[in-house]
C-alpha cells in the first residue's frame, strides 16, 4: 500500500534525460497517436467544406464524430447530419494499387453502424499524406452478399473525401430533428456471477439403517467417542447416509453394520430424480456448514449463514482477494446511538447460500446479506428495518464487493495448514464473456469515495 492507503501503483516520475524532460509510468501508444491524426485529418476536411465537426465526447464506442453540414456559401446550418468512423493508418493500405485498395471491416462494427436510421459514413486516412477515402456503409453493405464478406473496395478517384464529398454527403444526410439512433454500442463485457462454482467432492456415498432413531442421539454417541467429529451424514427415515465411511469405528453403535451399502456419487449429483437432487443438496449443506464451522453459523429462523460475534465484542474484518489486490472488509461492528453513545445494535456480516445444479456442474449461490443483533446473538426488534436501510445504500459496486469477499472466505474456509477441507471444494465466481454492455460512467451512479469498502 501507499502512504496515503491507496494499493500500490506506478507513479509517474517526471525528471530530465540530456535536457528532455521524460515522464516515466505512462506511455501513448503509437496507435493511440495515429487515431488522434486521422480525426484530426477528418476535422480539417469538415471545415473545409464550411461544416461543423463534432467529435464523441464519451469514450469512442464505434463513432468518432458528428459532421453537421452547412451551406458552403452562407454557413447556415442546414439540419442534416452525418456520422463518422475514422480508421486511419501509417502505412499501406490493403491491397493498394494506384487505383484503390482495400479494407476489411469488422462484423459487430457493421452490425452496430448498420441499425437504427442515423447515416455512418467510414473513413479511412492515411494521415501522413492527408489521404482519406469514403464510403457510406448503409448504402454500401445493403446487400447480404456484399455484407458477408465485410470488405470495402474503395476508388481512390471516386472516394476522395475532401470538399468536394458534400454534395454527396448531403444525399445521404438525415434531419437530425428526426431523433438518430444507433445500436447499443458493441462492447465486450466479462459478467462474474454469483454462482461460486463447486469444484469438488466425494466420488461415494455410503448408506445404512440406524439403530438410533434421532439426530440428537448420534450426535450424543459421535461427542462420547471423543474422536475427531464426522459431520456429513443425513438421517432420513430411519437410515442414514453421508459421505462418511459408515464402516468405521466411530460408527460401530450407531449403524447396522450388515446393512451398509456404498454407491457411486453421481447416482445422486447427476439424478435427475427431484427427490435424490434434493437429498443431494441436503448432503451438501451439512458439508458446508461444517466448512464454515465455527466462525460462521447457519441461522436456520433467518436461512442464512452469519458471522459470529469476536471473543471480545470488537469489530472484526477479514482479508479476501479480489482481482487486483488484497482488501479487508468488516463482518462483525457494534454501532452506537448518537446520543446516549449506548451500543444500539450489532451489525453481522451474513450470507444466503443455495446450492444449485446447472447440466452437470454444481454451484453455490452466494447473496450477501446483514444480520443485526442486540448482544452478538439476539435478533434486534428491527431487523427488518435496518436490513431494508443498509440494502438500499449498498450499490452495485457494494454488493460485488461482498460476493468477492464471501466467495473467498467460503473457499479458505475449513482448511488449516496441512491440509484443506476434505468433503467440498470450490473454484472461481463463474463468469460470462458478452457482446453487449452499458457505458457504466455515463449511465451508472456514483459509488461512495471510498469504493463501498464501508465498514
Amino acid at each position: 500500500m501507499c502512504d496515503d492507503g491507496y494499493p500500490l501503483c506506478a507513479v509517474p516520475q517526471v525528471g530530465s534525460e540530456a535536457g528532455r524532460t521524460t515522464v516515466k509510468g505512462k506511455k501513448l501508444s503509437v496507435q493511440a497517436i495515429t487515431g488522434e491524426k486521422g480525426v484530426n485529418l477528418v476535422q480539417r476536411i469538415v471545415l473545409d467544406m464550411k461544416s461543423r465537426w463534432s467529435p464523441t465526447a464519451a469514450l469512442d464506442v464505434g463513432i468518432d464524430g458528428t459532421i453537421e453540414l452547412c451551406d458552403p456559401e452562407t454557413g447556415a446550418a442546414l439540419g442534416h447530419v452525418v456520422l463518422v468512423q475514422s480508421k486511419p493508418t501509417a502505412g499501406r493500405f490493403q491491397s493498394e494499387t494506384d487505383g484503390g485498395f482495400d479494407f476489411l471491416c469488422d462484423a459487430r462494427d457493421i452490425e452496430y453502424w448498420m441499425q437504427g436510421n442515423a447515416p455512418v459514413i467510414l473513413v479511412v486516412s492515411r494521415p501522413a499524406d492527408g489521404e482519406a477515402y469514403w464510403i457510406s456503409i448503409k448504402e454500401y453493405f445493403q446487400e447480404p452478399a456484399v455484407r458477408a464478406t465485410r470488405k470495402v473496395r474503395f476508388d481512390k478517384a471516386r472516394d476522395r473525401f475532401d470538399a468536394s464529398a458534400f454534395p454527396r454527403l448531403l444525399k445521404i444526410a438525415t434531419p437530425k430533428e428526426l431523433g438518430l439512433y444507433l445500436a447499443p454500442p458493441a462492447r465486450h463485457e466479462q459478467l462474474v456471477s454469483n454462482l461460486l462454482q463447486v469444484a469438488a467432492f466425494p466420488g461415494r456415498v455410503y448408506t445404512a439403517e440406524s439403530a438410533m432413531t434421532s439426530v440428537d442421539e448420534i450426535w450424543q454417541s459421535l461427542r462420547a467417542r471423543g474422536e475427531p467429529i464426522e459431520a456429513e451424514w443425513v438421517l432420513k427415515s430411519k437410515r442414514l447416509w453421508g459421505f462418511n465411511d459408515l464402516s468405521g469405528p466411530s460408527w460401530r453403535d450407531i449403524c447396522d453394520r450388515g446393512t451398509i451399502e456404498e454407491f457411486d456419487v453421481e447416482e445422486w449429483s447427476l439424478s435427475d430424480d427431484p427427490d435424490r437432487q434434493r437429498d443431494f443438496v441436503w448432503l451438501l449443506n451439512t458439508c458446508l456448514r461444517r466448512k464454515l464451522y465455527p466462525r460462521i453459523r447457519f441461522r436456520k429462523e433467518l436461512d442464512c449463514y452469519v458471522y459470529l460475534p469476536s471473543h471480545d465484542m470488537g469489530p472484526d474484518a477479514v482479508a479476501y482477494e479480489r482481482p487486483s489486490r488484497i482488501a479487508t472488509r468488516t463482518v462483525f461492528k457494534a454501532y452506537r446511538n448518537g446520543k446516549t453513545a449506548e451500543i444500539a445494535y450489532y451489525r453481522h456480516a451474513a450470507c444466503q447460500m443455495q446450492f444449485r445444479r446447472f447440466g452437470d456442474g454444481w454451484f453455490l449461490e452466494v447473496d450477501p446479506t446483514y444480520v443485526f443483533t442486540t448482544d452478538g446473538d439476539k435478533l434486534h426488534w428491527d431487523q427488518a428495518g435496518l436490513l431494508s436501510g443498509i440494502k438500499r445504500l449498498d450499490r452495485n459496486q457494494a454488493v460485488y464487493s461482498l460476493v468477492l469477499m464471501w466467495a473467498d472466505v467460503i473457499k479458505r474456509a475449513g482448511s488449516t495448514d496441512s491440509q484443506p477441507y476434505p468433503h467440498l471444494a470450490f473454484s472461481d465466481l463463474a463468469a460470462f464473456g458478452v457482446e453487449v454492455g452499458i457505458d457504466d460512467k455515463t449511465w451508472a451512479m456514483r459509488e461512495d469515495a471510498d469504493g463501498a469498502e464501508r465498514p
